[in-house]
């Protein structure tokens, strides 16, 4: 029910909705807590990561799209990142970040951690 409220907000995607209520009827309802608290630390890594690949972009003027799938490769600035201040600056395109990665690594996690 919380994804669907999300989706509804656009915070996430339908795929992930879909992707998450799958892999929650994998497990016994006794676990779907444990397996959603690995899919919330498997995104949070996620997270982390993606920020530190643009930081790190930023940092040494690498073109985006060669470090953020999802970006256009630059902004009207040009191809790199320079001193941008805001992800519209950076080039993003509210493509966001792709959270079935972390509902994958959570659900094969909460499989091996949680038999």
């Amino acid at each position: 029910v919380g994804m669907t409220l999300l989706f509804h907000f656009g915070a996430v995607g339908g795929g992930d909705v879909k992707l998450l209520a799958a892999a929650s009827l994998l497990f016994p309802a006794s676990a779907v807590p444990g397996v959603l608290a690995l899919i919330a630390a498997a995104g949070g890594i996620l997270a982390v990561s993606w920020i530190g690949f643009a930081w790190a972009a930023q940092a040494f003027g690498w073109p985006a799209r060669s470090v953020v799938p999802g970006t256009t490769g630059g902004s009207a600035k040009g191809q790199e990142y320079g001193d941008a201040a805001s992800a519209e600056e950076l080039g993003y395109q509210g493509h966001g970040l792709p959270y079935g990665v972390a509902i994958f690594a959570g659900a094969a996690a909460a499989q091996v951690l949680l038999r």
